[in-house]
């Protein structure tokens, strides 16, 4: 990360990990580069001057790369070794979504490890994790979402056209937010204690059941989503905007935010690093 990190703001923090050196001898862009650390600092996204193109193939056909990306440590189904992440194009989608799936594979370990014949002494596992589901990922998501619909994608349409853009990627979120929606539903009444016969059978012990059956099929959902998401929106990006009209449009979205979202996104974003 940033060695400047405790004294940036949050603007400039993501900006120093989208952007480090530069097209060597180009004063414009010496200061301008894509670095990513992931998994526990291996490099896995490093220096890449944000005006290039996408990077030649080898005399096997496969990438080069010169962003000397370590596939086997990023966990998109999007990029591997043949096919890894070359530019910010690439990287600007795996910065929250890297995050969004370390949270979900955590999600998904914690869930699985749920009983729902827990003794009433043990209950306090259940709402640990409902508490986190509400209050973390919950919000982390429905943010991510809302801003990809009040921002990004809006400023991806200003150019792109209407029949290139991905549409159905709109009609995702919808389908996934009502998914979120109802994990809430059963995580409240699992804090609560309050599980109405009428909404789920066997209590609280029910509703833990119910969790364990719907949460790994949001994920199964959320992962495909973002995949597509991964495929369909570089290409675009790449055609028709410039590493620097991306970070302002990423930099709207960190202010409107605010320190309040960054207290729940940028711990995700630095554990996924």
């Amino acid at each position: 990360l940033s060695p400047d990190l405790p004294e940036a703001t949050m603007g400039q923090s993501l900006s120093a990990w989208r952007k480090r050196g530069g097209a060597p001898g180009d004063p414009e862009t010496d200061a301008s580069m894509v670095t990513v650390q992931m998994a526990g600092g291996t490099p896995a996204v490093s220096p890449r001057s944000p005006r290039s193109p996408r990077s030649p193939r080898n005399a096997s056909g496969a990438a080069t790369n010169p962003l000397s990306v370590i596939p086997a440590k990023i966990t998109s189904q999007v990029y591997t070794e043949e096919n890894p992440p070359q530019d910010w194009c690439d990287v600007a989608f795996l910065i929250p979504h890297e995050a969004l799936r370390h949270e979900m594979d955590a999600m998904l370990k914690a869930v699985q490890a749920l009983d729902p014949d827990t003794s009433a002494k043990d209950l306090w596992k259940a709402k640990n994790f409902c508490d986190w589901y509400a209050n973390s990922f919950y919000v982390n998501v429905h943010t991510h979402h809302h801003t990809e619909e009040t921002i990004y994608f809006p400023w991806v349409k200003s150019r792109c056209s209407e029949e290139d853009y991905p549409e159905k990627t709109t009609e995702d979120h919808e389908t996934l937010v009502a998914e979120l929606d109802t994990i809430k539903n059963v995580v409240d009444m699992i804090s609560s204690g309050n599980v109405p016969e009428a909404e789920v059978q066997g209590g609280v012990s029910g509703a833990i059941a119910l969790l364990k059956e719907k949460i790994p099929a949001f994920v199964e959902h959320m992962s495909a989503h973002l995949k597509e998401e991964e495929t369909l929106f570089p290409p675009i990006l790449r055609k028709h905007f410039t590493f620097e009209e991306e970070e302002r449009t990423v930099n709207r979205i960190l202010k409107e935010g605010g320190l309040t979202q960054a207290r729940l996104f940028l711990p995700p974003i630095i554990l996924a690093m």
